[in-house]
């Protein structure tokens, strides 16, 4: 359960669909996830930083967004930034899980 339970389920190919990014995943390979530990609710936050860095563009406007007024949650990258980029951008030191 908990973090590492979600980010597991979302890794897995196999599972019931029902998160926009298990929609998603079935199109994509996941290749690194960044994560808080003790952070909630920041989902838009870090959405609206983190789309504001250079070569980031939204290729879904609106995906992951539905209960919010964001302009989207999935943000996609001309080029993958670094880690300390993401914490700078975002305010808080992220974990990473190489996948």
């Amino acid at each position: 359960g908990g973090l590492a339970g979600r980010i597991s389920r979302h890794l897995r190919s196999a599972k019931p669909l029902h998160w926009h990014i298990d929609y998603l995943r079935t199109h994509t390979r996941p290749v690194k996830v960044l994560y808080a530990s003790g952070v909630r609710d920041q989902e838009c936050r870090w959405a609206e930083a983190l789309v504001r860095l250079p070569g980031a563009l939204l290729p879904a406007p609106g995906f992951g967004a539905s209960d919010c007024r964001c302009a989207g949650h999935l943000i996609g990258f001309s080029a993958l930034p670094a880690g300390e980029v993401c914490c700078q951008a975002v305010g808080v030191a992220l974990s990473c899980y190489q996948v």
